[in-house]
């Protein structure tokens, strides 16, 4: 059943339930009532992370759009005051600019990875 589920939960909970069988224990009730109590923890932990996760991907994202937005813009409003970036010198500065802002947007999405749960029984 570990192998259907592949659940890091119910890796705890069979573990428990062997421990208990082995040992003849008689406080199966108060182990699996703190595997609750961890398990309601750890979700809770997991749904701010997800929470701290969009922030940061959306922080990353408006980050990567302003420069775009406001080139754009400036563009539009007066396009001879970016005329300095139609030469092949304000080309490659702008490449080197869009190569910065897309690193520091993957390095922001690297940032907010959350690391996936170990299994406890193999």
């Amino acid at each position: 059943m570990r192998e259907r589920l592949a659940d890091p939960v119910f890796d705890m909970a069979a573990v428990a339930l062997q421990t208990n069988d082995r040992l003849g224990g008689r406080q199966v009730v108060p182990v699996l009532d703190r595997l609750a109590q961890a398990s309601r923890g750890e979700l809770r932990v997991q749904e701010e992370l997800r929470a701290y996760r969009a922030r940061t991907v959306l922080s990353a994202r408006v980050v990567a759009a302003v420069p775009v937005v406001l080139l754009v813009a400036i563009r539009w409003i007066n396009p001879e005051y970016l005329a300095v970036f139609d030469a092949p010198g304000g080309q490659a500065v702008l490449a080197l600019c869009a190569a910065s802002v897309a690193v520091g947007y993957g390095a922001m999405l690297w940032t907010a990875r959350t690391p996936g749960q170990p299994r406890v029984l193999r």
